[in-house]
């Protein structure tokens, strides 16, 4: 039998960060079965699932993890994802859409998008976005899981963006239909 576990990371990037990571979760007889990496403004951070041996305490997993990855200043954080409260409602029919948008940029922006697609019902899985140089425009990419229920979406966004100075487009991944989010 094995333990579940989310373990988080975060670090100035330095060469052999993964090297490290990955030696100590075979030490620990830790297997990765999802995990997301990235480098933003020269930190690199890491967020992933893995199980254990059963036996494993949690305690041991955290330590051994600072100790091997204390060279390069790394925080370690673990979570228990079955002594965390989660979200128990669910949709039928997930599918993913892949929401690109570009244009003018301003704070509160991501504020706006993050609340129009939550009042429509999407739920962002997956975002990446980025200023230019000067921080006038941005570009950024939401996979977003959406379902019947998530309709007008797509007609939500442009509006927005005409308002904020922005160009949505969607393309489906997952089966989803683009139409069906535009239309009601």
């Amino acid at each position: 039998m094995s333990k579940e576990y989310i373990i988080t990371m975060t670090a100035a990037n330095r060469v052999g960060i993964l090297a490290a990571v990955t030696h100590a979760m075979s030490e620990l007889g830790g297997d990765l079965i999802e995990t997301r990496q990235t480098v933003v403004r020269g930190f690199f951070t890491m967020i992933f699932a893995a199980v254990f041996p059963e036996h494993r305490e949690p305690d041991v997993i955290l330590d051994h993890l600072r100790d091997v990855c204390r060279p390069f200043g790394i925080e370690v954080g673990l979570k228990d994802p079955n002594e965390e409260i989660l979200p128990t409602e669910s949709t039928t029919s997930n599918d993913r859409v892949v929401v690109r948008l570009e244009g003018r940029n301003a704070p509160g922006l991501l504020h706006q998008i993050g609340k129009t697609i939550s009042v429509a019902g999407g739920d962002i899985v997956n975002l990446r976005a980025v200023c230019s140089d000067d921080r006038q425009t941005f570009s950024a990419s939401l996979h977003l899981d959406v379902s019947e229920q998530t309709t007008r979406l797509f007609e939500r966004l442009q509006e927005l963006g005409l308002q904020c100075g922005f160009t949505p487009s969607i393309e489906s991944i997952d089966n989803a239909s683009p139409a069906r989010i535009a239309a009601e």
